[in-house]
């Protein structure tokens, strides 16, 4: 099995994806001021999704 094929067939999005979180997890790294209101929007949506 060739191992560059995984390469070839990971869809686009997936690349994508992975792009977006190591931005984010490398914007993570610094610190920056938030409103309060952001800081409780990710936790609100996963409780709704939840429930």
């Amino acid at each position: 099995m060739n191992s560059a094929l995984f390469l070839r067939d990971t869809p686009v999005w997936v690349w994508i994806l992975l792009a977006f979180l190591l931005r984010r997890g490398f914007a993570a790294l610094y610190d920056r001021e938030m409103t309060t209101g952001r800081l409780f929007f990710l936790p609100v949506i996963f409780l709704v999704w939840g429930a």
